[in-house]
């Protein structure tokens, strides 16, 4: 989890990407542990992280509905990203993390271009054993986002 949100942090700064990431996340049990993980990556990056209350799980469509809705109005570096935390239609052995792109889709390579794909760029973290990846001692609050009446 560390090296694959150091690797969308990395790509968000390449692409000019400082809107906030609205971070989502299912049932599954490990769904908790994994997004605690990514908040202490997107906070010592420096990225606004929009988050539903504790207990509240946030389907990928609302996550991409969200990412819509904030940059309906804006363009540049106001646009708005999202990482749904989800093994999606996997089993619940093979965990899932999803990078929504500011289009509120997949943000892998076709998003990226000539950047190098979230995979890869996480590959390369682990093969340094995230020497240079940032984390803090303890993440602050993320601002609360209630994905079910978008406020």
């Amino acid at each position: 989890m560390l090296a694959i949100t150091q690797a969308i942090c990395d790509g968000r700064k390449r692409l000019g990407i400082e809107g906030p990431l609205f971070l989502g996340a299912d049932t599954h049990a490990l769904s908790e542990p994994a997004t605690a993980s990514a908040m202490g990556a997107l906070v010592a990056n420096g990225v606004d992280e929009m988050l539903a209350p504790r207990g509240q799980f946030t389907p990928t469509p609302a996550v991409s509905f969200a990412i819509l809705e904030h940059n309906r109005s804006r363009e540049g570096l106001a646009r708005a990203a999202g990482i749904v935390v989800t093994p999606s239609h996997n089993p619940a052995r093979d965990g899932g993390f999803k990078y929504n792109a500011p289009h509120g889709g997949p943000g892998g390579q076709r998003y990226h271009g000539r950047h190098p794909d979230i995979q890869v760029a996480a590959n390369a973290h682990l093969a340094k054993g995230l020497r240079g990846a940032h984390w803090p001692c303890a993440p602050p609050a993320p601002a609360n986002r209630d994905f079910r009446s978008c406020t």
